[in-house]
């Protein structure tokens, strides 16, 4: 790239002129203003690269590109003055500064405050996917600290322009400030102007007009000249603004990508990309009105990510050129020469200027046809349960309320939603109106955007600043939530303000399904907020007490309320619930409740109310065994009771920021868990520790219970799962009765074989009066591992959590026993248990009833090895089956 002074805006406006004129020495000190000016910026400039080693030149190359790039793109039609040269050359060397902490007069605070604690906690969610720790915010490691120096240096490198011209530095020992720009009346007449030009190159074309003025004849729009330069050199702040931010985005040659200095720093991931697709590059051209860019060097099958990447650069590039064009045209100001980018919008004749090698690049992403209809297909998740959308709203709300606790540091139980139902005419209305942070303009426009969560993008740094630095963890995070609100009917209106808004900005959005435009409008008067927070009004597309209705419940049921609905879907909400319904409204909870409210209600609100009821003496049962789960640290992460039942499903709830997310087997109550994927589905954080803690406690009561032993002895294998002892409770019984899981170690080290057998054989419903008698060498028990999450995928827990050596996963407390009374091993090849033992395939007689042996029942056979077996034997147990007693009882 030539050097600057040889483009033609320079030439033009502010080198030394042929022949006479009349302004040299006016001319001259800007000139020298500005080499002066150029040479102390360098200084920063070249900080750059040791701060973001990973970025493209933001130089001297890059500030000189500027200058030729910007006469390519205006054209040879339009002119700039000597003050509209200055202040562009200026913008060109302070816009991209910010980038090096060297910019900053206080380069300590950009680690402090806000913007940095957020940024850290933005690397941390997203390398580790949950809450990052206060103290893990406060003190970063170091790749996270430079990451998020990385994130904050980009977020506020353009806020920092439109200080740098009018900025000091102090030298040690030297009390005199030192300034990019240090002529004094240079300094005044154009170091703000300098800024916000710079500044402008980070904000929306559309924004443009109302920072600059529309036209140069507006008052304000051109700046008039100081007292010591001619009156006609004034300065067109649009129009440079214009330049600046079109010559930035074109510059994506190779002199902002050298090879050598691609080889020497070797950036990782997609910064890699960019260097690659930059340094093949060559200079463009322009041609009618369209920027042409070629590349000598073909792009190769292993590039293809660079090539996209580079026809991604281009379209932003024309994109800009496209918008600034329009603007200019519909200001009716003289336009510039340079209008778009050639190939863009065909990767065909695209390749054809940046060729490829091996490979076409053809445009064939997944596309969907007709995406209401397939959107309305997905409602089927919801649909087939309607109380899962209503928690999703609820979610929706609760973050709401969270995120503005948060923001405005009010108490841990501030705030409120409400949850109405009420008729209007033929129909019926839901609504749900939150006290939480409220919308903007934008964020009411990304709502119908699906799968794109406010929480989890860049976009809540800006809108919600510090938020996620002061620990806020939202429930959300895939984007899906608002989507539920369809499955429960198709208009829908959500009304918004902001906390920090005035009543007058009330905003509204009407939506009458996925076929129609969202209708954005500011407030009537009898719509305003009278505080911050959001309202979602559903008119329901069925009854609610109809078949298919959201409190649609089986004849057998009475009536389900949207109080107790709202108990159901949130039974742990961290903010205060009430409901509404006929006129009457009433409390569902208060914000945290559920490690205080009484044992029965933590039993009956998780359970459904539309079409189960649980027999009071269960629930009787299951609350004298109700405790808390603390962790070591104090925390409460559950109130859970064992239901010793072999088949309990539904007992009870995982939950996710205090929504219902995972029914629970066996375990009656609450426990707080973390999300596992989109649809909600949740695994307990509790850890072994902690939860073995409270299964032991649980075999304690319920052994005082003085269950039947059937019971006894399936709540003895779940607490065994659980990590816990069972202690006194039994864990099979055997001919001499039954035995705990101490007195079973000691009896099988009694005997050389064992035949287990299930309980079924025990507790199957035989004739009245008949005896059942096992044999000698036979115990009869539950077999398996115990579940307790209702849905496949996190079935291992809580095994797939233990430590290595402390359980192994799916080895009954039975075989493991066994193994331990004659010194060997017990683990898991698929599902079979192994011993390192012999087995025998052979009928066994396992049983006798009323003195007739029972040999054709599934059992185990376990045979105990002799001294001289080989230590490396592995042999299996073996599972016999057969048809049942024979007919002559033999």
């Amino acid at each position: 790239m030539k050097s600057f002074v040889e483009s033609r805006i320079w030439r033009e406006a502010l080198a030394e002129q042929a022949g006479v004129d009349p302004y040299a020495d006016e001319r001259a000190r800007l000139r020298r203003l500005f080499l002066e000016m150029r040479q102390a910026s360098q200084l920063l400039a070249e900080e750059i690269k040791r701060d973001l080693p990973s970025f493209t030149r933001h130089d001297r190359v890059h500030h000189d590109a500027l200058w030729h790039l910007a006469s390519l793109v205006t054209g040879p039609t339009i002119d700039f003055l000597p003050s509209e040269a200055f202040v562009l050359g200026a913008t060109f060397l302070v816009h991209d500064l910010g980038l090096g902490v060297a910019a900053y007069p206080d380069p300590d605070a950009l680690q402090h405050g806000a913007e940095w604690s957020d940024a850290v906690a933005q690397v941390l969610r997203a390398t580790h996917g949950e809450k990052p720790s206060p103290e893990d915010i406060a003190n970063p490691k170091p790749e996270v600290a430079r990451q998020a120096l990385e994130t904050v240096l980009r977020e506020r490198h353009a806020e920092c322009a439109e200080e740098l011209a009018v900025v000091s530095w102090t030298a040690p020992g030297d009390p005199d400030p030192i300034y990019l720009l240090d002529d004094f009346d240079a300094r005044h007449a154009y170091g703000r102007l300098i800024g916000r030009i710079a500044h402008s190159h980070w904000l929306a074309v559309a924004e443009l007009p109302g920072l600059f003025g529309a036209a140069p004849t507006e008052p304000g729009a051109a700046l008039t000249a100081p007292s010591w330069l001619p009156e006609e050199w004034t300065v067109d702040a649009l129009k440079l603004a214009c330049v600046l931010r079109l010559a930035d985005a074109v510059h994506l040659d190779a002199s902002r990508a050298p090879a050598l200095s691609w080889a020497i720093r070797r950036p990782p991931g997609i910064s890699d990309d960019h260097w690659k697709f930059q340094e093949r590059l060559h200079q463009p051209t322009a041609q009618n009105d369209r920027l042409v860019f070629t590349a000598g060097q073909a792009f190769r099958r292993e590039d293809a990510d660079a090539w996209w990447l580079c026809l991604a650069h281009l379209r932003q590039a024309d994109a800009e050129l496209r918008s600034v064009d329009a603007l200019l045209a519909d200001l009716g100001r003289p336009r510039f020469l340079v209008r778009g980018v050639s190939g863009v919008d065909d990767t065909r004749r695209l390749s054809r200027l940046i060729p490829t090698d091996g490979w076409l690049p053809r445009e064939t992403p997944i596309r969907v046809g007709d995406a209401p209809n397939v959107l309305e297909k997905l409602l089927t998740l919801f649909s087939r349960d309607l109380a899962i959308a209503l928690r999703e709203i609820i979610q929706n709300a609760i973050d709401a309320v969270t995120a503005r606790r948060c923001q405005e540091s009010l108490p841990d139980d501030w705030g409120q939603l409400d949850v109405r139902l009420h008729r209007d005419g033929e129909d019926f209305w839901l609504e749900v109106e939150d006290t939480g942070v409220g919308m903007t303009a934008g964020v009411m426009e990304s709502l119908p955007d699906y799968g794109q969560s406010l929480w989890e993008s860049a976009e809540v740094v800006r809108e919600l600043p510090g938020l996620l630095g002061k620990g806020f963890d939202p429930i959300g995070r895939y984007g899906v939530g608002f989507f539920a609100v369809f499955a429960l009917g198709e208009r829908v209106t959500v009304t918004s303000r902001r906390a920090e808004a005035a009543r007058s900005e009330t905003l509204v959005m009407e939506l009458d399904g996925l076929r129609t435009r969202p209708m954005l409008r500011p407030a009537r008067l009898d719509e305003q907020r009278t505080d911050g927070g959001t309202t979602v009004r559903i008119r329901l597309s069925t009854p609610p007490h109809a078949e298919g209705g959201l409190l649609y419940s089986s004849p057998a049921v009475p009536a389900v309320t949207i109080m107790r609905l709202c108990g159901y879907v949130a039974p742990g909400s961290d903010v205060t619930i009430h409901a509404e319904e006929d006129g009457q409204r009433h409390l569902v909870l208060t914000a945290g409740d559920w490690k205080t409210i009484e044992d029965l209600e933590v039993i009956d609100r998780p359970s459904d109310p539309r079409w189960w009821r649980r027999a009071s003496e269960q629930r009787e049962q299951d609350a004298v065994n109700l405790t808390p789960i603390y962790e070591p640290d104090g925390t409460m992460v559950g109130r859970c009771a064992m239901r010793p039942l072999r088949y309990s499903t539904d007992a009870g709830v995982v939950m996710v920021g205090g929504l219902r997310a995972e029914s629970t087997m066996q375990l009656v109550g609450l426990l707080v868990g973390r999300s596992t994927n989109i649809l909600r589905e949740g695994t307990p954080t509790v850890s072994p520790e902690a939860l073995g803690t409270w299964a032991t406690g649980q075999a304690r009561l319920i052994h005082a219970q003085r269950l039947p032993i059937s019971q006894q002895m399936q709540a003895a294998r779940s607490i065994y799962h659980c990590g816990g002892d069972p202690g006194p409770l039994p864990i099979c019984i055997s001919a001499s009765g039954p035995l705990t899981l101490r007195q079973l170690i000691l009896w099988a080290g009694q005997r050389h074989e064992i035949l287990l057998v299930n309980e079924d054989l025990v507790y199957r419903d035989w004739p009245s009066g008949t005896e059942l008698s096992l044999g000698p060498d036979c115990i009869a028990g539950p077999l398996g591992q115990a579940s307790f999450l209702q849905t496949p995928a996190p079935s291992a827990w809580p095994l797939s959590r233990y430590p290595a050596g402390r359980h192994e996963p799916g080895v009954d407390p039975v075989h493991r026993a066994i193994a331990e009374a004659w010194g060997t091993t017990a683990e898991t090849e698929g599902t079979v248990t192994l011993l390192n033992g012999r087995h025998t395939l052979e009928e066994r007689a396992v049983a006798s009833l009323d003195g007739k042996p029972i040999s054709t029942v599934k059992y185990h056979a376990y045979v105990r090895p002799s001294p001289t077996c080989q230590a490396n034997e592995r042999t299996g147990i073996t599972t016999a089956t057969a048809a049942g007693v024979s007919d002559d009882g033999q």
